[in-house]
């Protein structure tokens, strides 16, 4: 049964993009779960454009550029600018490929007041994505709930998702910030959205960036490195909740004491 993937922001792209490394190694493209005729069943969004950018580049063969999108301006680390898409009011948007590629158009009446808007472009290109299976079974939403479009952006596109489409399950993939950080909002940005998820998703795979790192040995001078493993340990746990049946590869030992989740995805 297929599934909709949706990464939000930075965290959610970065982690999407390991995920998809994965998945290319272990299934054909032809694998009805995550490919839609050779094309990542996939949406790709954040309010900056290198993190994208950088993944389309890296996954150009089997990532729809309609389904890449971007605008120029971030959401300054606030819950309340993405999750009422502020900037994405005032500011010029802009696409993978063409500006015309990721509108809505004429797709549904309740977005008809926000075409150009991120959120109207991520609803559209979910729209297709929808329209594309053969039988629509859910989603699995990847973002964090530090930033402003992580936060904020993912919760609405999972508000928005369940109005739209509430017979599917959704699947909230979530990375809490640590406890301490540059920017005193995350903690409020944390707070916020897990309040719109606890409503509207199905279950929610909640990460704890503190406890992973307090039972690391890794030191700061390869945190590169540190957090590549963080990355590869999330999408390990990604990918055993949306195919709990996949064959799964033996990977490096890495401590998972940490993995505190709850999920209610079915098995697929």
């Amino acid at each position: 049964m297929p599934v909709v993937f949706v990464q939000v922001g930075q965290a959610g792209n970065q982690i999407g993009g390991e995920l998809w490394k994965i998945i290319k190694k272990e299934f054909s493209r032809h694998h009805n779960l995550y490919f839609n005729r050779g094309k990542a069943r996939c949406i790709a969004v954040d309010s900056e454009p290198k993190v994208v950018r950088h993944l389309l580049e890296e996954h150009g063969d089997i990532m729809r550029e309609s389904n890449v999108m971007f605008e120029q301006a971030g959401r300054g680390n606030n819950w309340a600018y993405g999750f009422f898409d502020i900037a994405g009011r005032t500011h010029k948007t802009d696409s993978i490929s063409s500006p015309s590629a990721s509108h809505i158009g004429d797709t549904e009446p309740i977005w008809r007041d926000g075409d150009t808007s991120l959120l109207g472009r991520v609803m559209g290109a979910f729209h297709k994505e929808v329209e594309a299976c053969d039988m629509y079974h859910g989603c699995v939403v990847i973002h964090s709930l530090a930033g402003g479009t992580g936060s904020g952006l993912g919760s609405r596109i999972v508000s928005a998702i369940r109005d739209e489409y509430p017979h599917g399950y959704v699947l909230s993939i979530v990375v809490s910030p640590f406890e301490g950080g540059e920017v005193t909002l995350f903690h409020y940005n944390a707070l916020l959205a897990l309040s719109t998820l606890q409503t509207d998703s199905d279950g929610i795979i909640l990460m704890h960036n503190e406890g992973r790192y307090n039972q690391s040995q890794i030191s700061s001078r390869i945190l590169l490195l540190f957090t590549h493993h963080l990355h590869y340990l999330l999408v390990c746990k990604l990918q055993a909740s949306s195919s709990p049946k996949s064959p799964r590869t033996a990977g490096p030992a890495i401590p998972c004491r940490s993995l505190n989740s709850t999920t209610m995805w079915p098995t697929v």
